[in-house]
């Protein structure tokens, strides 16, 4: 009876933890998805910078949902992953340094197709 018991909280237990590793998103992950996010952001602003009656400030939540979607994202498993990095400083910096190398590859690539373009 006892031995039922423990292989049954051992079940329950890894069970529970396969659904939180599942819920979090890797970092590379989530890397993207807020890239693609402050990109849609600072075309929302753009777009609202020369609107001005300033009718497309709901883009912005429209972009968000795009992004999620390209991703096969839900935004549960975005926020739940985001608020659980929250929680670890360590993996949160290596989220926006991992971030931030990411966009700089990402203009540089976008710079390289601009000036193919203009030669």
């Amino acid at each position: 009876m006892i031995k039922k018991i423990i292989f049954i909280g051992i079940i329950i237990s890894t069970t529970a933890c396969k659904n939180n590793s599942q819920k979090i998103l890797s970092i590379d992950t989530i890397k993207v998805v807020m890239f693609d996010m402050l990109s849609a952001e600072e075309l929302n602003n753009m777009i609202i910078a020369k609107d001005t009656l300033q009718k497309n400030k709901k883009l912005n939540l429209q972009f968000y949902r795009e992004a999620l979607e390209k991703h096969h994202i839900s935004k549960e498993a975005f926020f739940n992953s985001y608020k659980y990095l929250e929680t670890k400083p360590d993996k949160m910096k290596l989220l926006f340094d991992s971030l931030a190398i990411y966009a700089e590859r990402m203009k540089q690539k976008e710079t390289k197709r601009l000036d193919k373009l203009v030669k």
